[in-house]
């Protein structure tokens, strides 16, 4: 009975084996199991390479936080994109419905709604093509990201004709540095922002501290040290934004007294 069965599992174990014959249906027992050592490592290697990418895509997945928007952008648009959402928790990236790519050269080199992300066709070839899509992602985190719950008391703020609640998160910035959209707020000077551009008003105010904070994190703290309307902004964008993260990254300045005019030509 048990050379039977032995038999038995013999001829299945054959009859499932790899087809490795030659003509003659007779293949020696060492040539199959050299055979399929090296079937198996080419396996191997592909199997490695596939889990290589399969990491590769959920790094990706991870940092484009499921935005369908991006879906249509391949190749080095797609990087540069990722690139720029990477340091943006997606709690407001959530907010991000829409990108698109427009081809009219007089207008700036990228724009946001509050929802939506529009970019210059050219942006991509630009060497501050990321800083630019992080300043306007500050946008839609400002506008759309951190939000009034109430929407009953007004606030002297408005993005265009739309009025900004007084329990926006957002107001709490603004009023560091502004009264209303066009008047600076009693004391403040033009030190008082990271930029010359972000002292037009609090919307760009917001986007180009976002974008500083990210890129230029060294440079944003010395600065704060002395002066405490950007130290006041930091720490809103820390707790508020960043959920406590910081990051190491720009120049420490010998003259935290110099403003360039736009964060994105840094």
């Amino acid at each position: 009975m048990r050379i039977f069965f032995f038999l038995l599992f013999l001829t299945i174990i054959l009859s499932l084996s790899p087809s490795s014959a030659g003509e003659d249906g007779f293949v020696s027992p060492s040539f199959v199991f050299a055979k399929n050592i090296s079937e198996n490592q080419r396996i191997e290697s592909a199997v490695t390479h596939l889990v290589s990418l399969k990491e590769q895509k959920n790094i990706t997945d991870n940092n484009l936080c499921g935005i369908d928007a991006l879906n249509d952008f391949f190749g080095t648009p797609r990087e540069i994109i990722i690139s720029a959402l990477q340091n943006v928790p997606c709690t407001f990236l959530s907010h991000l419905q829409r990108v698109v790519v427009f081809d009219d050269i007089n207008k700036p080199r990228a724009l946001a709604g509050a929802t939506s992300l529009h970019l210059r066709f050219d942006i991509f070839d630009l060497p501050e093509s990321e800083k630019v899509i992080i300043h306007e992602l500050g946008h839609i985190v400002d506008l759309s990201g951190i939000q009034s719950k109430d929407f009953r008391t007004t606030s002297a703020f408005k993005d265009g004709s739309t009025p900004i609640y007084q329990d926006d998160p957002s107001v709490e910035f603004y009023s560091i540095s502004w009264l209303h959209n066009t008047r600076w707020s009693l004391g403040t000077r033009s030190t008082d922002f990271v930029t010359g551009y972000a002292a037009v008003d609090p919307f760009e105010d917001f986007a180009e501290s976002f974008l500083f904070y990210i890129k230029y994190g060294n440079t944003f703290r010395v600065m704060a040290k002395d002066y405490p309307q950007l130290h006041k902004k930091y720490e809103f964008l820390k707790t508020k934004i960043f959920d406590g993260q910081e990051f190491y990254t720009g120049d420490i300045p010998d003259d935290t007294s110099i403003r360039e005019w736009d964060a994105t030509k840094i």
